[in-house]
């Protein structure tokens, strides 16, 4: 039997979680063309898969920041089609985005059997130092490769 969390614990963890959501929406605006609503459920879904951290190290407009370049970089994908981007944090360059000494690498792919598996392998295998790992996972409906919504229930995503 799985060992189980005392209600107050989930209590404070969801609680915990609906606060960072209402910090990063204040911080960062939706995109165009993209209506509140749907950047509420983008940006709370994004952040869902570790909503029992506090991201103390990461204010709300760093993780703001973050969501919406990773939307931007997705928002327009043919399918079939990997789309990558990093990010450097320079000393001499600051920026909001990515802290000095850091890097931030964003994919928007078809789901893909052991990618995280295969990229975190290759970090220790270049003997680099893997601090925070983020891996959103969703299902979008698109039309002609262009974001128009998350799916739900019985759409067929991508």
């Amino acid at each position: 039997m799985a060992p189980t969390r005392p209600e107050s614990v989930w209590t404070n963890t969801q609680e915990a979680a609906r606060r960072q959501l209402r910090r990063v929406l204040a911080a960062q605006e939706a995109p165009p063309q993209i209506s509140a609503p749907i950047w509420e459920s983008f940006v709370s879904g994004y952040l869902a898969h570790r909503a029992d951290l506090e991201h103390a190290a990461f204010a709300p407009p760093t993780l703001g920041a973050q969501v919406a370049r990773h939307f931007a970089l997705g928002r327009v994908r043919p399918a079939q089609e990997d789309l990558v981007d990093i990010s450097f944090g320079q000393a001499d360059h600051p920026s909001a985005l990515v802290p000095p000494g850091s890097a931030l690498i964003q994919i928007v792919t078809d789901d893909r059997q052991f990618l995280v598996d295969t990229l975190v392998m290759e970090f220790r295998r270049q003997n680099w130092t893997l601090s925070r790992l983020e891996h959103p996972q969703f299902h979008v409906i698109r039309h002609q490769g262009e974001f128009q919504r998350l799916a739900g229930a019985g759409d067929r995503a991508e």
